[in-house]
């Protein structure tokens, strides 16, 4: 790989991380708004709602930490 591309990956991994950073954020301020939440409000639509967010904030935290670690690699080499 050149270092152009390098460079540009390396840019792009920067924005990725903060990225992830946000969602992360994200992430944990819905699960303590969650746990938070009445023990009867938990099982409600909003609750499960919540919980869908949450379970799908979580696998976008970890699908880019696979996918900055895939470019970590790609520009190693």
């Amino acid at each position: 790989m050149n270092n152009d591309r390098r460079k540009r990956i390396n840019s792009a991994l920067i924005k990725l991380a903060k990225i992830q950073d946000d969602v992360q954020m994200i992430y944990d301020e819905e699960e303590m708004a969650f746990d938070s939440l009445p023990e009867n409000l938990k099982d409600s639509d909003r609750g499960c709602c919540m919980q869908d967010a949450i379970g799908h904030l979580e696998e976008a935290v970890q699908s880019m930490e696979e996918l900055i670690e895939s470019l970590a690699d790609a520009v190693s080499y």
